[in-house]
This record gives structure tokens, C-alpha cells and sequence, in this order.
């Protein structure tokens, strides 16, 4: 809340209860999810950012709604809180794959997309640098090899080298929807 400046509320959402923890050392956990279950557990804190011992990298996900009809897919946790945090829909569930994605990622990506019903959008809410460009095109190639004939759009920060945190930060705290056309790039 305080260096990311992601609201207490976003992350109390029903949206992502159970999918956020923090151990005793203060670190962020974030579980990721294969087809069995959980398969492993990033941990982020100042500077850090650790699969823990044994953990293979699956997916972060948001809680999954009969609802929804977006997916926002991130590059890391952060960055689809973050996203959240600046344009929050009810249909909408949020992934984040943790950098450059692994083969056993891409199926995993896949059952995610089979599993919300009324999937039509998906976002690609992907840094904008040249790990952005290639994470967001591998995996909207990937995604229509595989047969999702809904919208793919590719949406980055305004500048390059920004991800949705950094993008978050600069804009002044409002408990409600902030004004996007305010947005500046500040010194």
C-alpha cells in the first residue's frame, strides 16, 4: 500500500481475497496455480523478487466469477493489482505470468481461458519495453493457435520502459476512479 500504492481497497476486493498473502518478514506472497493447484510461490518485497524453493512458476490469478467477461493478462501480480487499481470492471479477472513465460505457462494460460465461460476480451496489460513486446506477442499468437476467436488487445503504459506500477504511482491518491486524461509523466 505504502511503496506501491496500490489501495487497501482494491486488494480487500472479493476479487482478490485469498490470493495475497504476507509472511512474518513482511514479504508479498503470491501464489501461482497449475492444473493441480497451487505449484508455487513468488515472493516480492524491496528489491526482491524469489520463487521459493521447490516452487515451479504456474500463474497468479484473481478469484474467477460466473460473470466475468475480460481476463487481463499481466506480466506480474503487481502490475495486474496496479491495473486493477486504475480501471476496475466487475467482469473482469486478472493473471499475471512472472516475466518470460515457460512452455508449461502457455497450457496453463489455456486452461485459464477455457475455464471463464463467458470470456470475450482479453487485455494484455504487458510492461512497454521490449519484454512486454515479446510476452504479449508469443502469447496472443499462442492464444489464436489455439483456437479464442474473442478480441486480443495489447494494452501498455503511454511510455516506454512504464509497467501499470509505475503508471499507478503518478497518478494523485482519489478513492474513486482516477482521471486518466490527468495523467502526466512526472519529473
Amino acid at each position: 500500500v505504502e511503496e506501491r500504492k496500490i489501495p487497501a481497497a482494491v486488494m480487500a476486493e472479493a476479487r482478490f481475497k485469498g490470493r495475497i498473502y504476507q509472511d512474518t518478514y513482511g514479504n508479498v506472497i503470491f501464489p501461482h496455480h497449475d492444473a493441480e493447484g497451487i505449484c508455487g510461490l513468488e515472493l516480492k518485497n524491496h528489491g526482491k523478487s524469489v520463487l521459493v524453493k521447490g516452487s515451479a512458476k504456474g500463474l497468479w490469478t484473481s478469484n474467477i466469477f460466473a460473470n466475468d467477461k475480460t481476463l487481463v493478462i499481466a506480466e506480474v501480480a503487481i502490475d495486474a493489482l496496479s491495473y486493477a487499481a486504475i480501471f476496475m470492471k466487475p467482469d473482469t479477472a486478472y493473471a499475471a505470468v512472472s516475466g518470460a513465460m515457460g512452455p508449461k505457462q502457455y497450457t496453463v494460460v489455456m486452461e485459464l481461458v477455457r475455464k471463464i465461460t463467458n470470456l470475450e476480451t482479453i487485455i494484455l496489460a504487458t510492461d512497454n519495453d521490449e519484454g512486454g513486446d515479446g510476452i504479449a506477442e508469443k502469447l496472443e499468437a499462442y492464444l489464436k493457435g489455439q483456437g479464442f476467436t474473442g478480441e486480443i488487445t495489447r494494452h501498455s503504459p503511454m511510455s516506454r520502459g512504464d509497467d501499470w506500477n509505475e503508471v499507478l504511482k503518478m497518478l494523485p491518491y482519489c478513492p474513486q476512479k482516477p482521471n486518466l486524461r490527468q495523467l502526466k509523466r512526472l519529473p
